[in-house]
């Protein structure tokens, strides 16, 4: 089972709701994926990251898939975690996908606010905490994504409480999309640079190319798109120097769900 990651397009902090954020969001699925084949007993992990705490994350998968009542899988890790990529919500879609469950929006938005939309994938506006879906026909496009470290999710909100608001544009972004003119606008930028300044160095360096250059979800990941993929390899080359050698980098395309997703 693969499991797709996402890019959010844009991301505004709009208020709280059962004691989380609300928030309005761009997401697209895109093609970086982790495996899940369940079965048999214990947790085979491979990562594939580069970065990943394997003793750490085997042990939250062991919890995770108590939850579920899941005795065993091999897991494939590709989509980073703590990147805004929806590299923590993976396991909750795989878990609900594998046993067919039919959860309430309650229910998921509990879980993780990414997984309302990583359940269908796509290409849709958010709106609440993640529930509130409008679904538009996907895109064509590459993403260059550029990682350094990672951001707390939860102080990133926080954080959030006091920073100020960008201007909403997303629907704008929606219908202009093709041309890839737009500033992409992100409440969680401040505090993102506030808790991790590798943030701000890679925005630093792969801005400035007259892409959409913006970070995605709560960080750390920066994003630059593009309809070419050999432009982004030739920004990704050009900056190599400015960006340190430990980042997590990868050029990756959209998909349009789950089903059709290569």
């Amino acid at each position: 089972m693969e499991i797709y990651g996402k890019i959010n397009i844009g991301l505004l902090v709009t208020g709280k709701q059962d004691n989380l954020h609300t928030i309005k969001t761009l997401f697209h699925s895109i093609s970086l994926s982790d495996t899940f084949e369940f079965g048999g007993e214990g947790i085979e992990l491979f990562d594939e990251t580069g970065e990943l705490d394997k003793i750490r994350y085997t042990e939250a998968l062991k919890k995770i898939f108590s939850r579920f009542n899941i005795k065993g899988a091999k897991v494939i890790k590709r989509i980073p975690l703590g990147g805004g990529l929806g590299g923590g919500t993976a396991v909750f879609a795989a878990c609900c996908k594998h046993l067919n469950l039919d959860l309430t929006d309650e229910e998921k938005y509990k879980l993780s606010c990414d997984l309302p939309f990583m359940l269908k994938g796509g290409f849709a506006l958010a709106e609440g905490v993640g529930e509130k879906l409008e679904f538009m026909p996907p895109k064509r496009c590459y993403a260059l994504l550029v990682k350094s470290g990672s951001v707390d999710t939860a102080k990133a909100y926080a954080l959030s409480d006091g920073s100020p608001r960008a201007k909403d544009n997303l629907s704008d972004i929606a219908e202009r999309f093709d041309t890839l003119d737009f500033d992409v606008p992100n409440d969680l930028y401040i505090p993102a640079v506030k808790l991790n300044g590798g943030v701000e160095r890679v925005y630093s360096a792969l801005s400035g190319y007259g892409l959409p250059c913006f970070m995605t979800g709560s960080g750390a990941t920066i994003a630059v798109l593009s309809h070419d993929r050999e432009r982004l390899e030739k920004i990704l080359f050009d900056c190599r120097k400015k960006i340190p050698e430990n980042c997590f980098k990868k050029i990756v395309s959209f998909v349009e769900n789950d089903k059709n997703a290569k």
